[in-house]
């Protein structure tokens, strides 16, 4: 019976120190920013190399929002493409696909687009438009905002996924080189883990 009481204080003990480690981790929401405040982009058709225009900027084709890269029309060059990386969260009975992009480069001062296309399948189910994002570990002068979001599929018809756009702000005062954070999900309180972001900042 004593050594029961021991193995049990131990395992408490053990519990509470696990507790505590994950709430000294640095977490920051990520803030959701008003359509209305985004910064005005060129429209969709602008060929490669426009003055103000990136392959990963958000435009509004009939199915719905997207990186400007994956917009394709007759008769235009076509921008380079955003590569985007594939992940899988779980929780008990549920699974969480993610593509996002998981490695991304800039110049400081700039701000980079960053799409969660998210679908949750199992039971029971949840709403993938709930879903909040916190940073974990986020290097100094950089900076995260929620933009723009809708369902998933064309149109938005597709209730079990989402898209969720996150603009990923740099300072100037960053200087050259790699960072990497992670994104936590959690999807109307249900906690699903996390997936890393690395930044190149170049010269």
């Amino acid at each position: 019976m004593k050594k029961l009481l021991i193995s049990l204080t131990l395992i408490l003990l053990i519990s509470m120190f696990i507790g505590c480690a994950k709430e000294m981790t640095p977490t920051l929401s990520v803030p959701k920013t008003p359509v209305a405040n985004a910064l005005p982009t060129p429209p969709m058709g602008v060929p490669p190399g426009t003055a103000g225009a990136t392959n990963d900027d958000i435009v509004f084709p009939l199915g719905g929002f997207t990186y400007r890269a994956n917009v394709h029309q007759a008769g235009q060059l076509d921008w380079p493409q955003v590569e985007q990386t594939e992940a899988t969260l779980w929780h008990l009975t549920r699974i969480a696909s993610i593509t996002y992009r998981s490695y991304l480069e800039t110049k400081a001062g700039e701000t980079r687009n960053d799409i969660f296309f998210l679908k949750i399948t199992g039971f029971p189910s949840l709403d993938p438009l709930k879903a909040t994002y916190e940073s974990a570990n986020l290097p100094e002068g950089f900076t995260l905002e929620q933009g723009e979001e809708m369902n998933g599929g064309i149109g938005g018809q597709d209730e079990k996924a989402s898209r969720i756009v996150i603009k990923i702000n740099i300072s100037q005062t960053v200087a050259p080189g790699d960072y990497t954070f992670l994104f936590r999900m959690e999807v109307d309180g249900v906690k699903f883990g996390s997936v890393p972001c690395t930044v190149k900042v170049s010269e």
